[in-house]
């Protein structure tokens, strides 16, 4: 009997043992980060042909199919451009501002109406000058200039939207620095509602709704405003970047992953499903699972499958993937201190771990071990990153360091 029971206590204690270990397995399992070198089937990716042949499509293709959703192919459409205004003289006489209105036109002959805002310094004239290409909430709420035109799909904006968002396109600073910038508002190419959005996808992208997200469709807006300005000889084409914050930030990180014209990524205060690593939960911070239910028309239906994954760190990938697919193109990610909601602290180990993959690759970065200061921006080699007093927004001070960075 006391040999019996002292089988049996070895034995819940053995299997006890088991259970502990395995849990522990799964626990270490489900929190280490997904290695941006091991390929699904377990592989490494051991030279860098294998990074630029497989890997990297490989990751992209990934993010398509599970997270932003289809791309529209640009092959199915036609381009004509209206000149709105031409090139007038602003700010004294140190730079132009042009308009533009871009009619993409289906195969099925039904067409939207974009306008396109451009400025470039006069310098711009003789040698050719950096442009940011910018998403924006309507042109017409970037400056209290009233000659810029009402974006289309704002016409039913009052006046007194002219110049909201003026602190975000510090336009003569951009002058004064020998940058251009073509900008257009990101409604213009699909409506950021729910409804309108399902609408607009199907019936002129010929996309399901299922299968994409605005996400995807603001990132091949991007990449028309770069068409644009691959056409103008004001612009350097070794300097043509993307410029986005919050949500245009995401779509500007996707932008950057699928064209390589794109040589700049400036990703500010993008969060999650931007430059955020999921890896790194916040509870402050926006949740896969929030930003679904709160925006169901920015990702495919795929996306859903990994809410609250993040916050159990069961991920089979994250950002810093992504980031690190735009190599050997330069990354700068900024952020502020007090924007909680797109976690600071994640956005610069999402970059930091991408940064392992630009070394890899030869790629000259090299950014501090721990998250840089306030004051203290991190821009040397081909990844960048700072971050400023104040909440989410894109300001002046963001501006002077994409500036610089793109011009050093």
């Amino acid at each position: 009997m006391v040999i019996r029971k002292w089988i049996q206590r070895k034995f819940i204690i053995q299997t006890s043992l088991i259970i502990i270990f395995t849990l522990s397995i799964l626990i270490v399992q489900a929190q280490s980060l997904p290695d941006a070198f091991t390929f699904f089937s377990g592989e490494k990716v051991k030279t860098k042909s294998d990074w630029y042949t497989k890997r990297q499509p490989g990751i992209i293709r990934f993010f398509e199919r599970e997270v932003y959703g289809e791309i529209p192919s640009v092959v199915n459409y036609t381009f004509h451009y209206q000149l709105l205004e031409e090139e007038t003289k602003i700010l004294g006489g140190k730079a132009y501002r042009k308009q533009v209105r871009m009619f993409i036109i289906n195969s099925c002959k039904d067409s939207i109406s974009v306008d396109l805002l451009t400025y470039y310094p006069v310098i711009a004239k003789k040698v050719p000058v950096p442009v940011f290409t910018l998403l924006n909430y309507g042109n017409h709420t970037l400056s209290q200039d009233t000659l810029i035109q009402l974006s289309v799909s704002k016409l039913y904006k009052v006046e007194q939207s002219r110049a909201s968002y003026g602190r975000r396109f510090p336009i003569e600073a951009i002058m004064d620095s020998g940058c251009g910038v073509i900008t257009a508002c990101y409604e213009d190419f699909i409506p950021d509602n729910d409804s309108l959005f399902r609408k607009t996808i199907q019936n002129f992208y010929g996309i399901t709704p299922e299968a994409s997200g605005a996400i995807s469709i603001w990132a091949w807006a991007y990449s028309r405003m770069v068409d644009y300005a691959l056409k103008q000889n004001v612009f350097d084409l070794k300097k043509v970047s993307v410029l986005g914050h919050s949500r245009t930030g995401k779509a500007a990180l996707w932008a950057a992953a699928n064209d390589s014209r794109i040589k700049y990524a400036f990703i500010n205060e993008s969060g999650n499903t931007g430059a955020k690593l999921n890896f790194h939960y916040n509870s402050k911070a926006e949740s896969i699972a929030k930003i679904n239910t709160s925006f169901p028309h920015w990702f495919p239906v795929n996306y859903e499958r990994y809410n609250y994954m993040d916050s159990l760190r069961s991920l089979p990938f994250d950002q810093h993937w992504l980031i690190a697919s735009i190599a050997p193109r330069s990354v700068y990610v900024a952020d502020a201190n007090q924007d909680y909601w797109s976690d600071p602290e994640g956005e610069y180990l999402s970059l930091k771990e991408a940064e392992r993959v630009y070394q890899f690759l030869g790629l000259n970065s090299q950014l501090p071990s721990s998250m840089p200061q306030v004051g203290d921006p991190a821009t040397k080699g081909v990844c960048g990153y700072h971050i400023r007093e104040g909440s989410h927004d894109l300001l002046l001070e963001d501006w002077i360091h994409f500036m610089k960075f793109i011009k050093q």
